[in-house]
């Protein structure tokens, strides 16, 4: 839906869509009297908010665009990215232990992520390539983004006392503020939607917010490099088949390459992932 919705600008697509989410969570809120901002909430805590809501804001911007100009399917490989820089910022910030797959993992993942964007000075530039600078600048924009978002997953995981609807509309509100300077600052114009725009856009803000909902969860009953890694693989599949059967666009061979290389990584942190829960389970 997101690639059709070519009418609206990003930063105004953001505005819409969270005002929505927002008039979907902040009732569920109140009846559970429970505040985006909680007073006994610590300095920190807010701190880490707002950073999650702007790195959000960053990569949501980056991934609309990149949805636009980009291949459904290259797409998604680069952010399915994501897993291996969560896992290292997991390392970091919550000391969940990465080890030496994680590294194997991001080498591997970093290699495939160059057969999907196809930079010019490695390749060559192709005059029948349907990759222009708008796709380079997209590819390079969303990747970087991913490396951000990364740590959104884990400052959830950090938060993860937080009320699921809480730390959802919290988010929301960080993008409507957000969202808004954007349209002001670049003095981005505010398109009126027809009712069937209006309806996809509707469509998009409840499958965003249950899948917000849903993450937020999963994120307090698992660790975070488990969640990134379940998420993106599942995307990537779902992700080529709807670019194969619904916009009739073939993967290239580079891209089935790439493809390849970023299962491969994401296989190889799931199986040492499953290996240290085995283990941590046969000690306890």
């Amino acid at each position: 839906l997101i690639k059709e919705f070519t009418t609206l600008e990003p930063s105004a697509f953001v505005l819409y869509r969270s005002i929505l989410i927002t008039s979907m969570a902040m009732p569920w809120a109140v009846s559970l009297d429970k505040a985006p901002f909680p007073p006994d909430l610590k300095w920190r805590d807010k701190s880490l908010l707002l950073i999650r809501g702007v790195l959000t804001f960053i990569n949501l911007i980056a991934t609309i665009y990149s949805v636009r100009y980009m291949k459904l399917g290259d797409q998604k490989m680069l952010t399915a990215t994501r897993p291996v820089f969560v896992a290292i910022s997991a390392r970091i910030f919550l000391k969940e232990k990465a080890g030496v797959f994680a590294y194997i993992s991001m080498f591997i993942m970093l290699v495939g992520i160059v057969f999907v964007i196809k930079p010019p000075f490695i390749f060559g530039f192709d005059e029948e390539s349907d990759y222009d600078s708008k796709v380079l600048y997209s590819a390079l924009a969303v990747t970087i983004a991913t490396i951000l978002n990364s740590n959104n997953t884990v400052i959830l995981r950090k938060l993860r006392k937080g009320h699921v609807i809480c730390l959802t509309a919290t988010n929301n509100l960080f993008f409507i503020i957000e969202s808004f300077l954007f349209v002001m600052i670049f003095s981005v114009e505010l398109y009126n939607p027809t009712w069937p725009e209006k309806f996809k856009m509707l469509i998009i803000a409840i499958g965003s917010f249950c899948t917000s909902m849903l993450f937020n969860l999963s994120l307090k009953l698992e660790k975070a490099n488990k969640i990134a890694t379940v998420q993106i693989a599942s995307g990537i599949i779902v992700a080529f088949m709807i670019q194969i059967f619904y916009f009739g666009e073939i993967p290239t061979t580079y891209s089935l390459i790439g493809a390849s290389l970023v299962s491969i990584s994401i296989l190889i942190l799931t199986v040492k992932s499953f290996v240290s829960s085995s283990r941590n389970k046969l000690h306890e």
